[in-house]
């Protein structure tokens, strides 16, 4: 059996080398992908988000710093390390950010990559339950605010 730090380490692979077409194959129908610029489900917009990155940067390079996985090997969470050079236009929700030629480092924390089925990856965000407590209807107005991108407000909360 492969496991989800595998098949993350597979998916990795394929994007670094710009196999799109493996990649598709790697993930579930059903796989949702959050960024900090927004998300997305399904494999076509796994697919589009990661051929958008090698555009924007073409020699784009992962190393895990940190990774938990359980113990059946069904789910991780890794810290990455990314190096890359800004090449090519970087497009995104905020419009199209044209190449600097600059050399970036940034790290991030990628919970959630989670095996289903034969050999796929759902890449769905595991949300600890204080968490959607702090984004649902009974919110304070600071919690909302804290919720990041994607999670709609409710108006009929709000305070009057």
């Amino acid at each position: 059996m492969t496991t989800a730090r595998q098949l993350t380490g597979e998916a990795w692979a394929c994007i670094e080398s710009g196999d799109m077409t493996r990649l598709a194959t790697m993930f579930h129908p059903d796989a949702e992908l959050t960024t900090s610029a927004g998300g997305g489900r399904g494999r076509q917009y796994v697919v589009d988000l990661f051929t958008r990155h090698r555009q924007g940067y073409p020699d784009i390079r992962h190393r895990v710093l940190d990774s938990i996985e359980t113990g059946d090997g069904q789910a991780v969470a890794l810290r990455l390390e990314f190096q890359a050079t800004h090449l090519g236009a970087l497009r995104g929700p905020f419009g199209v950010l044209e190449p600097t030629g600059r050399h970036l480092v940034w790290a991030i924390v990628r919970p959630g990559a989670q095996r289903r089925g034969a050999d796929h990856l759902l890449a769905r965000p595991i949300r600890p339950p204080h968490r959607a407590a702090a984004t649902g209807p009974g919110a304070s107005r600071s919690q909302r605010r804290r919720r990041g991108p994607g999670v709609p407000a409710d108006p009929s909360r709000e305070p009057r």
